[in-house]
């Protein structure tokens, strides 16, 4: 083949991954997911740190992981009731709206209107 014909490298999407803009926005993308995901493991490595450990020791991973405070929350709170209360709530909900939603589709087929095929 020759050069002047375009092969499945030529495209757009392989000409921006080579390209300044391309590797801007592939930086600017992977700061962005890291400032997002960032709290979300922060929180998650709190949870694993006991209360002493969370005011004193400052790291990216702590010293001795424990599981004690999902312990606490479960066995000191209602969580289990809320979790159930929100399960029951959101089965509901969804079955309601499809319920709904079908009635309304089908009356809405049943219409005759301009444009209709």
């Amino acid at each position: 083949m020759s050069g002047d014909t375009p092969t499945s490298q030529s495209t757009s999407l392989g000409y921006m991954r080579r390209s300044p803009a391309g590797l801007l926005l592939t930086a600017l993308t992977l700061l962005a997911a890291f400032i997002w995901f960032f709290p979300v493991y922060w929180a998650i490595v709190t949870s694993l740190r006991t209360d002493q450990a969370t005011v004193k020791e400052f790291g990216l991973w702590p010293s001795d992981p424990t599981v004690e405070n999902f312990v606490f929350a479960i066995v000191n709170s209602r969580l289990p009731t809320w979790y159930f209360n929100s399960t029951v709530t959101s089965v509901g909900t969804t079955v309601l709206v499809v319920l709904m939603s079908a009635c309304t589709g089908y009356a809405i087929s049943q219409l005759r209107f301009p444009g209709r095929l």
